[in-house]
Parts: C-alpha cells; structure tokens; sequence
C-alpha cells in the first residue's frame, strides 16, 4: 500500500525484474514473512523486490481506476501502479486449478516515510501546521472535478465496499437518490423517527465532489512532516462535499495531533451535526455488514 507516483502503469503486461505471483498461497507465505498490514478485507507484503502487493478481497478493480484518476490530480502522492492483472467486471475468485481470476492484487511501489498516525502526536507545531498546508493543496486538487452523478470515477454506479454487493447501486445517483438508499438501509435496524432524524442532520442538496472516502492519518504517509503518499483509495469516487470532511473528522480518529491539524484545516464553525450523522450512519452499516 505505501507507494510512490509520477507515473501510472496500465497495468496487464508483465514489468521487467519485478517477481509476480500466481497464487494467494504466494502471498499468504509472504504474510508470515514480510507483513506490511493485515485486516478484515485486505491484507499488504513486501517482496524481496520492495515492492508492495495489496491482496484478499474481491477485487481490486476498482481501486485500480480511482488511484489511476486521482493520479491526474496528485501525481507525486498517489501510489504508483506497477502491475495488476487485467482489469474487468466480476469479483476476484479462485479457478478450479487454485489460480485467481480477476484483478486480486496490485503491485505498486513503496513511499518512504512511515503512515501519520505513527508520528503525528510527537510533531512540532510547525509541522502539523506543514501536514495541514499540504492537506490542504491535497483537498483543493481533489475537489477540482465536478459531477452531476454520485459513483465511480468511470461515470458508473459506486463499486466499492463501502456497500455490500446486494446493495450496490444499479446506476449512478443523484443525491437524493442516496439519501434514499441510506433511508431504505437504516430502517433495517433503526425506528422510522430515528432514521429521519439521523438524515435530517445532513445537507438537503450537497454539492458532489471527489473525495478519498478514508483520508485519515493510516493512509497519509510522511517522511518527517512531508507529506510523501496517499493510500487506500478503495472507498474513492464522486461523494456528498461533505463526505471526506465527516470522515476526516471521526471521533474514533481524534487525538491532540489531527485535532490540531484539522482545526488549521478547515476554518470556520465545526459541522459537529454533520460528523455525527456520518459516524452514526458508518457505524450502523459496519454492524449491519461485518457483524
């Protein structure tokens, strides 16, 4: 996951003197060996190359097109693609001779640096003050493009897991077309009065921009206070304006550091209604999908 960008592969051929796998016992071996990260849907290694492969889960497809867009935008943070197999529709799977089909991993090269959530409470002033400058250029870069849809960055329907494959929108949404599938899944679990309670706390007509979806201090990497690489992209796309903002501002996410750096980077009163309607909301689909 931590990688470096000038420049974006497309992708399917194989690069010179760079080992690939061609199973996930491959890269379960280097796990044990060489881990980088392990969670609940993906998992990260170094190979004696030091290059990184990102793997598990069900495809990362659409990942590949987010980091490949947000690289015409950010080209020096985003992670630079090496290789990845070829890019289709479907899910990422096992054939009946153990090979994985589908774009299973990506191969990307390492940032330097170390992720911000291991450094930023021993930072100076000045350079949290740094980290939030160049937040801030980050943001401005990002949020640049426009859309009339909420989705991928293919003009398509969102593809990502931030919605469970039986939920996943057929088309790409306008805003209240969201809020619907928001209100459809919140009242799984939650009373009528609560939902639109939970709803009415955020904009009636937010403007859509394209946002990271998870740009926390884990995947912002830095090499003193420079900012050296964004990872994580598998959330991204066309989101309320609001969305990166909540995030950004999660509760679960709060400690002296990012508060401060979040206080120089967004001036003005704290949207706390909004922040909470989005971690309620996020935390309500978590339990929902994973348990």
């Amino acid at each position: 996951m931590h990688t470096r960008s000038r420049s974006h592969s497309p992708g399917a051929s194989q690069p010179p003197d760079i080992w690939l796998p061609s199973t996930y016992e491959e890269l379960d071996a280097l796990l044990r060996t060489s881990p980088i990260y392990e969670g609940y849907l993906r998992a990260v290694v170094q190979s004696a190359d030091g290059v990184l492969f990102k793997y598990k889960g069900p495809s990362y497809a659409e990942e590949v097109r987010a980091m490949r867009y947000a690289g015409r935008l950010i080209p020096s943070l985003v992670p630079k693609i090496l290789h990845h197999p070829p890019l289709h529709r479907g899910v990422a799977h096992a054939r009946r001779d153990g090979r994985p089909t589908g774009v299973w991993y990506i191969c990307m090269e390492k940032c330097p640096g170390v992720s911000l959530d291991k450094v930023i409470d021993n930072m100076t002033p000045y350079e949290l003050n740094h980290v939030a400058e160049q937040l801030r250029t980050v943001l401005d870069k990002m949020q640049r493009p426009r859309s009339k849809k909420l989705g991928s960055v293919t003009g398509g329907p969102f593809r990502n897991n931030l919605f469970p494959d039986e939920l996943l929108p057929y088309r790409p949404s306008t805003y209240s077309d969201l809020i619907n599938l928001w209100r459809e899944i919140l009242l799984v679990c939650c009373s009528e009065t609560h939902t639109e309670n939970l709803l009415s706390r955020l904009p009636r007509n937010a403007p859509i921009r394209f946002a990271h979806g998870d740009l926390l201090p884990q995947n912002i990497i830095v090499n003193g206070s420079t900012i050296t690489g964004i990872i994580d992209w598998v959330t991204a796309g066309f989101w309320p304006e609001y969305w990166d903002y909540c995030v950004m501002h999660d509760p679960d996410w709060s400690s002296p550091g990012w508060d401060r750096i979040l206080e120089i980077l967004f001036v003005g009163k704290r949207r706390q209604a909004e922040i909470n309607a989005v971690h309620e909301i996020s935390e309500i689909f978590n339990r929902l999908w994973y348990g």
